[in-house]
C-alpha cells in the first residue's frame, strides 16, 4: 500500500510539473514544446487516476477482509 501512494505522488507531482513547464513553453510561444509536455501531464494524470482506483479498490477488499 505504501508503494502505491509512494507512485501516486509521484505520478501525481509528474503530472503537475509537465503542467506547468507546458505553460511555461506556452508563454514562450514555444507551441511545439508545450504541446509535448502537456500530453506528457495528461499521460501521467491518466496513470495517476489508474493508481487511485488501484489503492481504493485494495483498501476496500482490505477493510471488509
Amino acid at each position: 500500500m505504501e508503494d502505491l501512494k509512494s507512485q501516486i505522488q509521484h505520478e501525481s507531482s509528474l503530472a503537475a510539473n509537465c503542467a506547468r513547464q507546458a505553460r511555461a513553453a506556452f508563454a514562450a510561444n514555444n507551441l511545439a514544446h508545450g504541446g509535448e509536455l502537456m500530453q506528457q501531464a495528461h499521460a501521467a494524470g491518466r496513470r495517476c487516476q489508474q493508481l487511485i482506483q488501484q489503492y481504493q479498490l485494495l483498501s476496500s477488499t482490505t477493510k471488509s477482509s
